[in-house]
């Protein structure tokens, strides 16, 4: 019998991509309506960022918006410790913003972290 997740979230599978769970797969089919639409140019899955010397964080999503500007999406239900780390390291070593997604039952939820030196519209 396979070991619950922790934080409750269950694996979902979108598009013959396997997500960490129903909310990550509920954003990625967005914004693949987003990207058939022609609201933004471009999805990356999972990129990963360098930040500082030796801390690597993957994100859920690298959105290229319509107008050439980029940020990061990451969908999350439960902030841990380490991710409230990773926020702070966002802030110091980042290279665009990073959206926190979390779902709510009127829609997503949207905290911004801006890098420090960065603004966004």
């Amino acid at each position: 019998m396979p070991r619950p997740n922790k934080y409750h979230a269950t694996p979902t599978e979108y598009g013959g991509v396997r997500y960490a769970s129903k909310a990550e797969a509920s954003r990625a089919m967005e914004l693949d309506l987003l990207l058939a639409g022609g609201a933004i140019r471009g999805i990356v899955r999972q990129p990963t960022f360098r930040l500082g010397a030796d801390f690597r964080y993957r994100a859920d999503f690298l959105v290229i918006d319509q107008d050439g500007s980029e940020h990061a999406e990451d969908v999350k239900g439960v902030q841990t410790q380490r991710f409230r780390m990773c926020c702070r390291l966002w802030k110091k070593y980042g290279i665009m913003p990073l959206v926190i997604l979390r779902s709510t039952r009127s829609g997503w939820e949207r905290t911004v972290i801006d890098p420090i030196g960065t603004r966004h519209e």
